[in-house]
């Protein structure tokens, strides 16, 4: 059996633990029934809500202490989870001391209360040699070399790293007189008022377009170029507070070419025959030039219901170098009066003249387009949006906010000014019918407020609950081995299931493949709207296809492998693991722990996601594990990216 790695309070409640072998027949598993003292669980779990006494003290109540606010709110979920590591941790003791080769997971029978508050409960190994329950034929598993396992010991530099994370989170805000400008981190104190400009275009800032070539376009949108230009998609940008898409077209086209902005999904807006639309935007050439003769338009793309029918379109001025504001146009468009007219998909092109030479390069960049029903008598005029409106909100200045945009526009505003600001829905997370729309503030600041960062000092680990900087010093050092000790752990079971996948031809099913793949996408495209402003890598759709089935064929090599070797999770380390899971959710443990009892899907998914670590364990006792030190940013550097599990 695989020891867990145990942090120091384990450690201690397996040195404190007394264990007795329990009577058996011939032939019987060995059992053990455990004791462990009240005092040394009552410790351990001292030390680790004191961990937790940070995140509790904005909950605490009136006259309560940080550790007791912890106890009240964490204590039932973190003492469940600590029962639950106690118990493998003192069997992986139990089966170490006494040189026992264990199939599988122990079983660990009920927790008990002694009359003197001491803990109890029994523990029982299956031999190696026994076979397990369900048990099919052996999968037969590539030899693997040598794994390196990395490790890192915490230095000066990260310990001085995490005192200063300590006093920053306990800094407090100092009002700043009349005539300071807000600058990155500080608090402005201000009124918002809120309106949405109408517009049916379902994502006008651009959002979720990945760089690349020829990269993502933003969600919803479609970029078209004919046979021999290229399209290279530069990423979002933002030019007077107007967020922008920028874009690249190089190649020689063989005849007229065309290159083509959808800015909305193909049937998003709905039309009727002879409806007029207004269709606005801004543009501007950032590099290169527009061929000589070639025509720029905005145009709808009228649909029926079983297809395209033709374009209405209206000539436009071709972008120039000037400024993005100084460069908006409109056109108004009216769908045909036949009535096979339902939808109208808008759009901008520019197309080549016919006999046009020499390369052609161009960087464009398109901001903010409207798309808005009624034509020339359309109205403009926001509508008022409450939601969006607060007296005396206080938001960072390039922090978060409570709207995506509206944080950044704050920067350089004083006490008693008021200032007009776009901000925009995110694509995930909006109110429905909301995602990706544009918000206006009109925005009045009322107070300025700086964050001051204490010293780290004597008085600092006071505030901490520690005697003196350097028994602080010493938990820090400690807090970061358990860290590192377990992003070592993470790295050395991704590098192993890696090279199984790698070894192994196990072919997987194309359900499974499509499954992983999806998730996937759906995480790459997330992540690219997460951060409006920022340049996204290029999703490779191919690299994406061979992760999903790497995912999947080591999601299969560890099933079948779990069942070959009879490897299952008995209920009770099933209910130990819901309820970690649902501590995870401070405050709303209660209803993490019925969601998860009241959806069977949601059990068996975490009971695979148990059965597939103890294969793992199995599987990384058969390998030979090297060490290998590293500082310790090397070994944090990691993003797991599509590694399994």
């Amino acid at each position: 059996m695989s020891e867990p790695t145990t942090s120091a309070e384990l450690s201690a409640l397996c040195a404190a633990m007394e264990a007795g072998a329990l009577g058996g027949g011939e032939g019987a598993s060995p059992g053990f029934a455990v004791r462990l003292p009240r005092a040394a669980f009552e410790a351990a779990l001292e030390a680790r809500l004191e961990r937790l006494a940070p995140l509790a003290a904005p909950r605490a109540a009136e006259g309560e202490s940080a550790a007791a606010a912890a106890r009240r709110i964490f204590g039932a979920g973190v003492a469940s989870a600590l029962l639950e590591e106690a118990s493998l941790a003192c069997a992986a003791t139990l089966a170490r001391r006494l040189g026992l080769r264990a199939a599988g997971a122990p079983r660990i029978g009920a927790f008990a209360r002694a009359p003197d508050g001491d803990i109890r409960f029994e523990v029982g190994f299956v031999p190696d040699d026994a076979p397990g329950p369900g048990a099919g034929p052996p999968v037969a598993l590539p030899p693997i070399g040598p794994l390196e396992r990395l490790v890192a010991e915490p230095g000066e530099a990260e310990i001085a790293a995490e005192l200063q994370a300590l006093a920053a989170a306990r800094a407090e805000w100092e009002a700043l007189p009349a005539g300071h400008a807000a600058r990155p981190g500080d608090l402005v104190v201000c009124d918002v008022v809120a309106e949405l400009p109408p517009n049916l275009l379902g994502n006008p800032a651009a959002a979720g377009a990945v760089a690349g070539s020829p990269g993502r376009p933003p969600a919803g949108w479609d970029i078209v170029v004919t046979e021999g230009l290229r399209l290279a998609i530069l990423g979002r940008a933002s030019e007077d507070g107007i967020p922008c898409l920028d874009l690249r077209v190089t190649g020689t086209p063989p005849g007229r070419g065309t290159f083509v902005v959808f800015l909305d999904r193909p049937n998003a807006v709905a039309a009727r025959p002879g409806e007029a639309f207004s269709l606005s935007a801004r543009w501007r050439l950032l590099a290169g030039a527009v061929p000589d003769r070639a025509a720029c338009e905005a145009f709808l793309n009228q649909r029926s219901a079983a297809g395209t029918l033709r374009p209405v379109a209206g000539r436009l001025p071709p972008p120039g170098p000037g400024p993005l504001a100084a460069q908006a146009w409109s056109r108004d468009l009216t769908t045909d009066p036949t009535p096979e007219v339902a939808f109208a998909r808008p759009g901008l092109l520019i197309r080549l003249a016919a006999g046009t030479t020499g390369p052609l390069d161009m960087t464009l960049r398109i901001g903010l387009p409207r798309l808005l029903r009624g034509g020339a008598a359309a109205s403009a005029a926001p509508r008022p949006f409450p939601e969006g409106s607060a007296r005396d909100v206080a938001i960072e200045v390039g922090g978060p906010g409570f709207l995506p945009g509206l944080a950044d526009g704050l920067e350089g505003i004083r006490v008693g000014e008021s200032r007009d600001i776009r901000a925009f829905f995110p694509l995930f997370g909006a109110p429905q019918g909301l995602a990706g729309r544009e918000l206006r503030c009109a925005v009045r600041a009322t107070a300025l407020r700086r964050r001051v960062v204490p010293p780290v000092d004597e008085a600092l680990a006071a505030a901490c609950d520690f005697v003196g900087l350097d028994a602080l010093r010493a938990d820090i050092r400690s807090r970061l081995r358990e860290a590192y000790a377990a992003m070592s752990d993470r790295r050395l079971r991704a590098d192993l299931l890696a090279r199984l996948a790698a070894a192994t031809d196990l072919p997987v099913p194309g359900p499974r493949i499509a499954a992983e793949l999806a998730w996937l996408r759906r995480r790459a495209e997330m992540r690219a709207a997460e951060e409006p402003g920022e340049v996204r890598r290029p999703m490779d759709e191919a690299a994406l296809r061979a992760a999903a089935e790497r995912r999947a064929r080591i999601g299969l090599l560890l099933a079948r492998f779990a069942e070959a070797e009879g490897i299952a999770v008995p209920d009770s380390a099933l209910e130990a693991a819901m309820r970690r899971e649902a501590a995870r959710h401070p405050g709303r443990e209660a209803e993490a722990l019925a969601h998860l009892r009241s959806h069977p899907e949601a059990r068996e998914a975490l009971r695979a996601r148990l059965r597939a670590a103890l294969a793992t364990d199995r599987l990384l006792a058969r390998v030979r594990v090297v060490e290998r030190r590293v500082a310790p940013a090397v070994l944090m550097d990691w993003d797991p990216e599509d590694t399994w599990g």
